[in-house]
């Protein structure tokens, strides 16, 4: 009778409906398509503080890409280093309807240096995997996880990685050990955070669901203002074998100023003797630091060196002195100590770089804030900030790359959260004067007169460093004009307080078509 039974049922399973794969395409809400170009189907994040000196994160994620315009958020890059390690790093391929096409072993990961090309050394690792995948929609599904042996960041979390992806559900944990604190900035939540009380430390939870896809807008702002994220800063942490403790940008900066800093600013006495000569018959301040400035620009070139306490600290003054080369902190931190021979104080500041303005948080202390390392210049009647990686940059100019944003500048007291220089619209001008003929044949001539002022300087600045040959192609690209013949060229830099470039060009060319 049991046998009989059995199967009947199994012979009743084929009319039961099968349970849909959990990465199938058509189970994606309607609603979650708009705007998207991919889904992230699940997301776990999970930071897990063991002690001073050591963290372990894990992660995995599924993401389904809808189109080719998605197509660059299937690639799997987790990178490394010497004080993060990377373990199990495992995926799998799926197709539309969730499928396992192929599953993914950590021999099918690539393991390449990370070195940029502006480096000339580096000791990150990546091991990445792009998917070959000529049909849409498919998933990509990947986890691996990270070994920390520093407290002094940890990951955030931001489920939507781009405006463009849609997130079904994503969720992060943080554990801390008994006794370890942290400090918290949470942005555009949409459930509160639970805290627990478990065995291995005090648990917290954050997670979401439904995010919809953005279209991205010009002028909107920064997505740091309206997307959902979480940072996690340490009070105690211990980086490179160093130890220390912050809770504001006062005591970070201190502990920056005392190990990154400190006793970096030494130079040869040949070095200092040439800067005293140069400025011995100079009187203000601004004549000093422009000589000065010239000299370090003329003297040094930028090449990208992360080394030294986890790529932070810059290499020491006399090095960049003999080599004559450095990176930004290098030479931002060369730059300082050769105003300092000249006694005039300044401060090595961090920066966020780019179009997007993203401003340090004022009442949000953490580490890697910036990207990038500028000087500040206090005067009395004003500050100059110092760009120490151009070799064409006038004194004082800094461009979109950097301006108008809060820094952060170490001091010997700590950390200050300082504005750098905004440039008024009225002082970003393109202006362009042209006088051209066209004869009955067809043939045109005439001059081009352009001046650059303000942020439009750097429509330019870079032709300055080029020559002949590679000048001429460059001009090319710049006035992309069939026909188009420039046989005379100047450009000429005004490196005043408002940087100016101006333009000439001498043109002759013949229209595409022909009178009769």
């Amino acid at each position: 009778m049991f046998c009989l039974l059995l199967a009947g049922a199994v012979g009743l399973l084929p009319a039961l409906a099968a349970a849909p794969a959990p990465y199938d395409a058509s189970t994606i809400p309607k609603q979650m398509l708009s705007q998207a170009n991919a889904v992230v189907r699940l997301q776990e994040s999970i930071t897990e503080v063991k002690d001073i000196d050591q963290v372990i994160f894990r992660y995995k994620e599924a993401i389904t890409i809808l189109n080719s315009n998605g197509a660059e958020y299937a690639q799997i890059a987790v990178y490394y280093d010497k004080s993060r390690q990377l373990k199990n790093q495992k995926g799998a391929i799926y197709d539309g309807t969730g499928k396992l096409v192929k599953k993914l072993a950590s021999a099918d990961f690539q393991d390449v240096s990370a070195i940029s090309n502006i480096s000339l050394f580096e000791d990150d690792r990546v091991k990445h995997y792009a998917p070959q995948v000529n049909y849409f929609p498919f998933t990509v599904e990947y986890e691996y996880e990270l070994r920390f042996k520093h407290t002094f960041y940890f990951p955030d979390w931001q489920p939507q990685k781009a405006l463009d992806i849609a997130v079904e559900q994503s969720s992060y944990r943080f554990i801390a050990k008994p006794g370890f604190e942290t400090r918290l900035k949470e942005n555009n939540l949409s459930a509160p955070r639970k805290e627990t009380q478990t065995p291995e430390g005090n648990l917290t939870e954050w997670s979401t669901r439904n995010i919809p896809a953005l279209k991205s807008e010009p002028y909107s702002p920064p997505a740091q203002r309206f997307l959902t994220r979480v940072e996690i800063a340490p009070v105690n942490f211990s980086y490179e074998g160093i130890r220390g403790k912050f809770t504001n940008w006062q005591d970070y900066g201190k502990w920056a100023y005392d190990n990154l800093l400190q006793g970096r600013d030494k130079l040869p006495p040949t070095t200092v003797a040439t800067v005293t000569d140069l400025v011995k018959d100079l009187k203000s301040p601004e004549e000093k630091i422009r000589k000065i400035y010239e000299y370090m620009q003329q003297k040094n070139r930028y090449i990208s060196v992360q080394i030294g306490i986890g790529g932070l600290q810059p290499m020491k003054a006399e090095e960049v002195d003999r080599l004559g080369y450095g990176d930004c902190k290098a030479l931002t931190n060369y730059m300082r100590s050769l105003l300092g021979v000249a006694g005039i104080k300044s401060y090595y500041t961090e920066v966020n770089t780019g179009p997007d303005k993203k401003n340090y948080l004022p009442d949000f202390a953490s580490a890697f804030q910036g990207n990038h390392a500028i000087l500040c210049v206090p005067l009395p009647q004003d500050t100059i900030w110092l760009e120490c990686t151009s070799r064409e940059a006038p004194m004082g100019y800094l461009g979109t790359f950097t301006d108008n944003r809060r820094v952060l500048l170490y001091t010997e007291n700590g950390g200050v959260i300082a504005r750098t220089k905004r440039l008024a619209p009225e002082q970003n001008r393109q202006i362009r004067t042209a006088t051209l003929t066209l004869d009955e044949k067809g043939f045109l001539q005439g001059n081009v007169e352009t001046r650059f002022e303000g942020s439009q300087y750097d429509n330019r600045d870079h032709v300055l460093l080029k020559a002949g040959k590679e000048r001429n192609d460059l001009l090319k690209e710049i006035h992309p004009v069939n026909n188009l013949e420039i046989t005379k060229y100047s450009l000429v830099p005004h490196k005043a307080t408002n940087p100016a470039l101006t333009e000439k060009n001498e043109n002759k060319g013949r229209t595409l078509r022909q009178p009769r």
